[in-house]
């Protein structure tokens, strides 16, 4: 069997010193390791890479040194942390509900959430609540929530941009000989004053009426009503001999 002598390494330098130890001890290169590697406390990680070498000058390691085993911030085979998945969920909102804002309140798995739906926000809009998606992976954040707007608009109601556009129904002696007309808007009850002889489809404006802008409040958009004359029905006999008199008349 091969023996490699024990070489007096310096503590300070991690030198090999010119003269050996009084007693130098007779070991195999496995046991000269050992020894070398249990009997140096003193001895700092960089003097414990010293390569015992065998009698004909051979290299245990294959002339590599010993290196002490690297540490990896995660546990071998861990799944590193991750943010979990986003979603997306409709909140459906009604027309009239945009001209102020609204609060709405819903659960998100089991959890009561209440968000502010500003006033003016666009059909398809979307607003982002943090943190409301699916659980994250190993101890990650959670995703976020994606709630995608929804308007609702009542029929004879449309909006344009900010604008609103309502359809009312008006009688046909009141467009021929002119008068009131209350109509039930949004925001409650309008009178209108129609002017004699008023034509189908007349529209009457009414400024600063309609939806504030998306983020900007103090700027709002104008409501329109647009007149449909509704022709009467059923007519009585007296009403039709009526109507044929004007008839001749306008003939």
């Amino acid at each position: 069997q091969r023996r490699a002598t024990l070489p007096r390494i310096d503590h300070e330098s991690g030198r090999e010193c010119a003269n050996g130890p009084p007693n130098s001890l007779s070991l195999s290169v496995s046991q000269s390791l050992s020894f070398f590697l249990s009997h140096s406390p003193s001895c700092s990680r960089d003097h414990r890479q010293a390569v015992v070498a065998a009698d004909d000058g051979g290299d245990p390691f294959g002339g590599a040194k010993y290196q002490p085993p690297q540490q990896h911030s995660n546990r071998a085979g861990q799944t590193p942390q991750k943010k979990g998945a986003d979603s997306v969920a409709e909140i459906y909102v009604e027309l009239k509900e945009l001209l102020e804002g609204v609060e709405k309140q819903f659960r998100v798995n089991g959890e009561k959430v209440k968000i502010k739906i500003p006033a003016g926000i666009e059909d398809g809009k979307r607003l982002k609540l943090k943190g409301k998606g699916h659980e994250g992976r190993q101890g990650g954040v959670k995703g976020d929530l994606y709630l995608k707007v929804r308007v609702r608009e009542p029929e004879g109601f449309e909006r344009r941009g900010n604008d609103i556009h309502q359809k009312v129904s008006m009688d046909l002696y009141t467009a021929l000989l002119g008068g009131s007309l209350t109509a039930e808007t949004l925001q409650g009850r309008v009178r209108l004053t129609i002017p004699p002889e008023t034509s189908n489809g007349k529209t009457f404006r009414l400024a600063g009426r309609g939806l504030p802008e998306f983020n900007k409040p103090e700027t709002k958009g104008d409501y329109y009503i647009k007149t449909e004359i509704a022709l009467p029905e059923k007519l009585s006999k007296e009403e039709i001999n009526l109507f044929e008199k004007l008839k001749e008349i306008r003939n």
